[in-house]
């Protein structure tokens, strides 16, 4: 069978075609470059050498005779340097705003790159993700598991009691995420998966809430409404 992007502006490589033999058919949303999910960056270079060739003959720029290698030519010089002017409190908010998987990939590469040095790959990010979740916010116990950054890979677990402590801990920047009828909330879905997690808000007071839902029936607004007439009973019971 064909294998097309869903998306317009992305278009279909052969990475992706690729992969697409090895799924069932229908609709699939993947991480490409981190799957499957290893301490391999070929994938990556890959995915990065297909996507440039691509966007280069939409413009008309002739690419022939390419070899994807993770070495620089000993020749090579750096022609650009770019060094964003934003924030990563401005990045993050970017992210969560409008659900970018590619921002939230890179944040996850970085990390892994600062803390264990070039080249980035997903083992490193994996690696410093979870010595910061044991050494740091003390989850030594069943720690979370986080294969990437952008929640597309069905290997990440994580518990609502543990996604509450991390709400817990990020409150302070709570507005960096999506406002929706009054509430914080970010979403995250896949086929059967449907989560809610975010910040109720009042005058008087601030609730972190998640919703992790393994179903076939995506019912997550309905459960948010019942949260929220929860908390307002409970303020007004306050008062």
């Amino acid at each position: 069978g064909s294998v097309t992007s869903a998306e317009k502006q992305t278009p279909t490589l052969p990475i992706v075609a690729d992969l697409g033999q090895t799924l069932p058919p229908g609709k699939h949303r993947v991480n490409v470059d981190a799957y499957p999910a290893s301490g391999d960056h070929n994938n990556s270079i890959r995915y990065v050498g297909e996507l440039f060739i691509a966007l280069f003959r939409q413009q008309g720029i002739s690419v022939n005779g390419v070899v994807l290698t993770a070495n620089a030519h000993p020749k090579s010089q750096t022609i650009l340097t770019y060094k964003s002017t934003k924030t990563l409190k401005e990045i993050v908010k970017s992210c969560l705003k409008y659900s970018n998987n590619f921002i939230a990939n890179q944040i996850f590469l970085t990390i892994g790159l600062e803390a264990f040095g070039a080249p980035a790959t997903w083992n490193k990010g994996q690696r410093a993700i979870s010595q910061y979740l044991v050494q740091e916010l003390g989850f030594i116990k069943n720690p979370p598991i986080i294969i990437e950054g952008s929640g597309l890979s069905r290997t990440n677990r994580i518990t609502s009691a543990q996604m509450l402590g991390i709400l817990n801990l990020f409150s302070t920047y709570s507005d960096l995420l999506p406002l929706r009828n009054g509430v914080y909330v970010k979403s995250g879905t896949l086929t059967g998966v449907y989560c809610y997690a975010g910040y109720m808000t009042a005058a008087s007071g601030m609730l972190p809430f998640v919703i992790l839902l393994n179903q076939e029936i995506n019912n997550r607004d309905e459960l948010l409404k019942e949260l929220q007439e929860i908390f307002k009973n409970h303020l007004n019971s306050s008062l």
